[in-house]
């Protein structure tokens, strides 16, 4: 059977209609806005509906292969893969759209179908309630469904396309508010506020969840992940600069404070031989780091080149000869800038 093409005026959604509804008005399944059908040129039925690519992976902080580095490199390449997982959530997103404009197609396809088929509804859920009283099971087979409200809406679409299933659904505006899909690499769920703004998506690919948040102007704000060598959580401001990363290596947590460029201005760790707290300038350069260990409590204050210059409670310091000498918690120490002690207290 021929079908006719149409665009709708409002949302400028296109959709397919069969001949006989030529000279009908219907109603568009994206925005509710009447739809006129008038004589245009056929296309051939069946026409091909846009299907969505492959859900992309991601949510792995860290790899398997990081057992030989350092906990300080381990962090900075967690900081790396953590932006190539945001990276694939924005790719991810763009995907949802493309599955959305597929939907609305075919959604528009069905609605128009379905205008002449309530007869034919009527009759299968009387049959449907005859086959429960007889205690018979009922089994439905299609490629797609779809739901309304009584207004005649679209309120829920379950379609499968060739990368699998996935479900629509719409508020009493006709907005999209919730994707459900399963993909290749798994499943992946999308919320969406009432400007049709993804918000929330959740995925569960193979290499471990993930779970992103953005603000009402789309952009990412928050990215919780979990990895092979364990959790990790970024937060990111309104210029998709980086500002806070905490993450729970095998060695122990970390958090990570950075500023409006992106430069790491605080770290905090809390490790094996205890707690550190580093504190850099805005190049990027040490300035002073506040360690409790098992020796005691130590102040490091640290020069431009990021060379020690004072050193309050206890610590251990090498001398020109080679010889290594601690210190109690109750000690001052200054350093040339050649790194050799140049005054200490007590003598």
């Amino acid at each position: 059977m021929a079908e006719i093409e149409l665009t709708c005026e409002s949302c400028k959604t296109r959709l397919r209609a069969r001949a006989a509804f030529a000279g009908r008005t219907v109603h568009c399944p994206n925005c509710g806005a009447e739809v006129q059908v008038r004589e245009q040129e056929h296309t051939q039925p069946g026409a091909a509906v846009p299907q969505a690519p492959a859900v992309p992976a991601g949510g792995s902080f860290v790899s398997s292969g990081d057992s030989d580095m350092t906990t300080e490199e381990r962090f900075e390449k967690m900081e790396s893969e953590l932006r190539g997982v945001a990276s694939e959530l924005m790719r991810a997103k763009r995907w949802n759209r493309a599955l959305l404009a597929g939907v609305c197609l075919a959604a528009g396809v069905c609605v128009l179908l379905w205008c002449s088929g309530g007869a034919m509804k009527t009759a299968d859920a009387q049959a449907a309630g005859l086959g429960r009283q007889a205690g018979a099971a009922k089994i439905v087979r299609a490629n797609q469904f779809i739901l309304e409200d009584e207004k005649g809406k679209t309120r829920a679409t379950l379609d499968v396309g060739k990368d699998g299933p996935g479900l629509w659904l719409s508020d009493e505006n006709g907005k999209d508010r919730a994707l459900l899909a399963v993909g290749k690499d798994g499943p992946v769920l999308s919320l969406l506020d009432e400007k049709g703004k993804y918000r929330a998506r959740l995925t569960a690919p193979k290499d471990g969840p993930g779970l992103a948040l953005s603000d009402e102007n789309d952009k990412l704000r928050a990215l919780l992940a979990v990895g092979k060598d364990g959790p990790g959580l970024a937060l990111l401001d309104e210029n998709d600069k980086l500002r806070a990363l905490l993450t729970l290596l095998k060695d122990g947590p970390a958090l990570d404070l950075r500023d409006e460029n992106g430069k790491a201005r605080a770290r905090l760790t809390v490790l094996e031989d205890g707690p550190r707290l580093w504190l850099a300038d805005e190049n990027d350069k040490l300035c002073a780091g506040l360690s409790v260990g098992k020796d005691g409590t130590a102040l490091g204050l640290f020069d431009k080149n990021g060379k020690m210059r004072c050193a309050l409670g206890a610590g251990v310091t090498t001398q020109a000869d080679g010889r290594k000498i601690t210190y109690p918690e109750s000690s001052l120490r200054l350093f040339g800038p050649d790194g050799f002690m140049i005054w200490q207290a007590p003598k």
